[in-house]
């Protein structure tokens, strides 16, 4: 019979299986097997094996159970059968659900692409119940005990597609188990002098078959770590135990336990950091007796850029997985298939499509030898994109043949080397449109789609500078690791009804996989998951985010078998995964001799401390018999400077003075601006630095205001210069013209956005004809004079310029209309009252804008007309009440508009004054929360912080 030995978590777990173990020759170990849950403890024990010998081994054979396994099979059971990754078991249980008559879920998984999802979850629970050695009768019986008639067809896939397996002489970790333990009894293990099973608590029906075989040899040893729940384990195994009975302790002192409760992961990050600098301060060198554990891989970057940055690059290890859903690399995916899955009749979407192209990893495809002539092109095509505001959906042809475009590329590229023609750029383009998005279309099976997906990654590392970015061969490998058992799996010649399905397949298939980070586990500081802690003795132990639903994790939400059939099947329950966290966290805390444990805990209980660290501070607690929780818990406070400066003020150069006495035409948008903002003012009209304008799927209110007054303009330019008539307010003139400009601007079948806008567009000017102009003509002579005029006068020494919308007379009276397509004209009135001509302040309370007395300027100035033969107005198109009472005026009711006029005007020229008066500096605004959150410059000066004050 074997040996079973207990030892509590500070007991060094790799001692005690070195001094079990017997060398033949002094130094070969070869003939002993070491198996550990994982893979580990492996390299400090053939360590420690060489120090204790003094010279270098022969180490003895070390596996994980998995590969002991494996190793069982191939080696003793002489088992060559392949082995099917979950692709591959998708494909067989999708043939299996093809030949059952009685369906899960009936004819709404029929297709393989709504079969897929359920396949993935039910491979995995299929595997559970061949570990739990469950009969499909048992399940089926567990099953129909429950309301849970969807799934009572479960047994049946269960039967046949371990019948499939066999059939075809393959192998799942369910079959391979399940295969040694009825093989293991034949087997002579006599040939190894020593096998040792230590660091294990959970097993399955299976295992525990397999165990309790290796438990009868009599070169057995197993090792188990005291902790909550082990007893209930050992019982599996029928191993008793007296409870009363002392564990093997080694050292006898409890870990010192320090808590950090932290407002944010920031605060995690700055007290780990602290802790690290003033032990390295002290002369610490990082060993790998040190540990920091990250329960939840989201925060190794802030670990890696944050604390570990004070440490050198080479004294600290990560053994960590980090998703590949979070890679860079999966990013670059992911906006190729969001490009392409959004994707209309072969149009895409231009926010798309310039997210894609403006990836790093695709602006960096190379031009011959360099990669910025790359960047230089995608850049100006966004600029191009944008500044045309052409469509919201493109086609690639129409951009790789657009000869305007040609011509903005060509400037871009003068003056940076040898000149590159119109053929190479368009050439290179084409590239890489065919070599990314269109070789990734359509597919003609999974198999094919894989393949694409490695040519294209094969296209990125040869030919742009990803592969010099860090991480990137490492993710690439992963990736392609991935692909390519995609490429020949079972499920390679299947194919799904949509493009959009493949890469639905894609991202679910890799969500559960990561990729490892290289390092040496014997050396530095050691960075790794919870459970890579397992039997290894650690010194120091900082664990981060020590917080509940992360430790223990948050249940899984989407398993197939509900809690109570999973009861009383055997299978692993919540509570039971509950049980194994809290087991592991007790070793790895229980096992070093100083423990800090960092968490996030929010005065709205979102965040709240693992209830194992409750249990920890608890015991504390007890012990004293009085709460210790603010003794016990450092409360970290990090200061964050929330000053918020205002910009300086910038002093006006000879030059600047200059240009705007001189050159400068003056408008209403510039004198409005003045008003706001007078640093505004200086980036805009001065420097001449404009808002970088995006792409974006949805038509901002710039867009429609334009495209109105397209329309507008377009509608009634036959009718200029003659009295205008009801007959010509006709809505189908109109609906054409409206149709035209959408044409012209979105393509002949708008979609999305643009659809609904036409739509809209053509309802409320239908009323704007029918409910305002329709009145107006009635009633009055009406002659529309100019459309979109555009005027430049000269008045007391200053130059102004401006476009009137539209200019009509009524009965003989000139109006000057402004088309406005919001509906609340609070921000234009004038309130002529309110003016002091010596108070600056007062302009900007009392002058909405500048435009329509500008606007009067312009028009008298022009004409040599009074300001009372005139009758300025908004048209405010966007109410949703269209009357004739859309039409506002220049004031309020009781001002005539020349009243207001011969108010404004002393203010305009005033204004004028401060703005080219060399001493009057070009300040910030005075009204921060007003101005900063909607200007485009607040990056430029400092202010970006006000943003957060933006209301829409």
């Amino acid at each position: 019979m074997s040996q079973v030995r207990l030892i509590s978590p500070r007991q060094d777990m790799i001692r005690v299986v070195a001094d079990y173990l017997v060398p033949r020759e002094g130094n070969d170990f070869f003939h002993s097997v070491v198996v550990f849950p994982g893979k580990r403890p492996a390299h400090f024990l053939r360590k420690h094996l060489a120090q204790q010998v003094g010279t270098s081994i022969i180490p003895p054979r070390t596996f994980s159970i998995d590969h002991l396994m494996e190793f069982i099979l191939r080696d003793h059971l002489r088992i060559q059968s392949k082995f099917i990754d979950t692709v591959d078991a998708v494909a067989l249980l999708h043939d299996v659900h093809l030949q059952l008559s009685q369906k899960l879920g009936g004819s709404a998984y029929t297709s393989l692409d709504a079969f897929l999802p359920l396949a993935f979850k039910l491979y995995g629970e299929l595997e559970e119940l061949a570990l739990a050695d469950i009969a499909p009768r048992r399940l089926s019986e567990a099953i129909r005990a429950v309301e849970f008639p969807k799934f009572h067809s479960l047994s049946q896939y269960y039967e046949r597609f371990y019948q499939e397996v066999e059939r075809r002489d393959l192998l799942t970790r369910s079959v391979m188990y399940r295969t040694v333990a009825d093989g293991l009894a034949g087997l002579d293990l006599s040939v190894f002098d020593r096998i040792v099973l230590a660091g294990f608590y959970a097993f399955t029906n299976v295992e525990i078959k397999i165990l309790s075989h290796l438990r009868s040899l009599g070169n057995t040893l197993f090792v188990f770590q005291k902790a909550p729940g082990l007893w209930s384990q050992l019982e599996k195994l029928n191993i008793e135990i007296d409870d009363d009975e002392e564990a093997e302790t080694g050292e006898s002192d409890t870990p010192a336990l320090h808590f950090y409760r932290a407002p944010d992961v920031h605060g995690q990050m700055s007290a780990l950091a602290a802790k690290l600098k003033e032990r390295v301060d002290a002369g610490w060198q990082p060993d790998e007796r040190s540990v920091i554990v990250l329960p939840s891989a989201e925060v190794l970057f802030p670990v890696l850029h944050g604390p570990l940055s004070l440490l050198d690059e080479d004294s600290f290890n990560i053994s960590l997985g980090y998703p590949l859903l979070r890679t860079p690399l999966f990013g670059f995916l992911n906006s190729l298939m969001e490009l392409i899955g959004g994707s209309i009749q072969q149009k895409f979407s231009t926010q798309a499509y310039l997210r894609f192209v403006l990836h790093p990893y695709t602006k960096n495809i190379r031009l011959g030898s360099r990669s910025d002539l790359t960047r230089i092109m995608f850049h100006r095509i966004e600029e191009y994109l944008v500044e045309h505001r052409a469509k919201l959906l493109l086609t690639l042809d129409e951009l790789e043949n657009d000869p305007a475009l040609y011509d903005d590329l060509i400037t871009a590229f003068e003056g940076i080397g040898e000149p590159i023609s119109r053929e190479v750029a368009q050439e290179h383009l084409r590239t890489i449109h065919n070599e990314t998005i269109r070789c990734f279309r359509s597919f003609s099976s999974i198999g094919d789609f894989a393949a694409r997906a490695i040519e294209l990654l094969t296209f990125i590392f040869d030919h742009s500078t990803a592969s010099l970015h860090p991480y990137f061969r490492p993710y690439a490998q992963r990736f392609v690791d991935i692909l390519d058992t995609m490429r020949t799996s079972l499920l390679r010649e299947k194919r799904f009804d949509t493009t959009n399905t493949y890469f639905t397949f894609f991202r679910q298939y890799i969500a559960t996989e990561a990729v490892p980070f290289p390092g040496t586990p014997l050396k530095g500081l050691q960075v790794l998951g919870l459970l890579e802690t397992r039997n290894v003795k650690f010194d120091t132990l900082y664990m981060l985010d020590a917080n509940d639903d992360i430790v223990p994790p948050k249940p899984p939400e989407d398993l197939l078998l509900p809690q109570p059939v999973r009861l009383s099947l055997g299978l692993e329950t919540n509570r039971e995964r509950e049980h194994l966290s809290r087991y592991y966290f007790h070793l790895a805390v229980e096992s070093a001799r100083e423990v800090h444990l960092f968490y996030t805990e929010t005065e709205t209980g979102a965040k709240e401390k693992s209830r194992f660290v409750q249990k920890l501070i608890w015991n504390k607690e007890r012990e004293a018999r009085r709460s210790l929780e603010n003794e016990l818990e450092q409360k970290i406070k990090y200061r964050v400077n929330l000053v918020n400066p205002k910009p300086d003020a910038i002093q006006k150069t000879p030059a600047a003075v200059e240009f705007l006495r001189l050159w400068n035409r003056f408008s209403a948008s510039q004198l409005d601006t003045y008003v706001a903002c007078p640093l505004r003012f200086y980036y805009r009209s001065v420097l001449r630095i404009r808002e970088k304008a995006e792409a974006s799927k949805d038509i901002d209110q710039r867009e429609i205001g334009s495209l109105v007054h397209r329309v507008l303009n377009e509608f009634f330019a036959p009718f200029v210069g003659r009295p205008l008539a009801s007959a010509d307010l006709n809505p189908e003139d109109l609906d054409r013209v409206i149709k035209r400009c959408f044409a012209e601007e979105y393509g002949a079948d708008p979609f999305g956005p643009a659809f609904f806008l036409r739509k809209q567009v053509s309802l409320q000017l239908r009323k704007l004809l029918d409910r305002y102009q329709m009145p107006i003509v009635q009633s009055s002579r009406v002659i529309i004079t100019a459309l979109e005029q555009e005027f430049n006068v000269e008045k007391n020494g200053v130059r102004f310029t401006g476009s009137v919308d539209r200019i009509e007379t009524r009965d003989g009276r000139s109006f000057i209309l402004d088309y406005k397509t919001g509906k609340d004209d609070a921000s234009v009135r004038i309130r002529a009252a309110r003016i002091s001509l010596d108070d600056r302040e007062s302009w900007r309370d009392a002058i909405g804008s500048f435009q329509l007395p500008v606007y009067m300027l312009l028009y008298c100035q022009a004409n040599g007309r009074p300001p009372d033969e005139i009758t300025p107005a908004y048209l405010f198109l966007g109410r949703s009440e269209i009357s004739t009472a859309i039409e506002a005026g220049i004031g309020d009711d009781e001002s005539p508009a020349a009243e207001v006029y011969q108010a404004v005007e002393p203010v305009i020229f005033k204004l004028i004054s401060h703005i080219i008066d060399p001493s009057v500096p070009f300040e910030p605004t005075k009204h921060v929360e007003e101005e900063c959150p909607r200007c485009p410059y607040t990056s430029i000066c400092g202010t970006r912080w006000a943003r957060g004050w933006r209301r829409d």
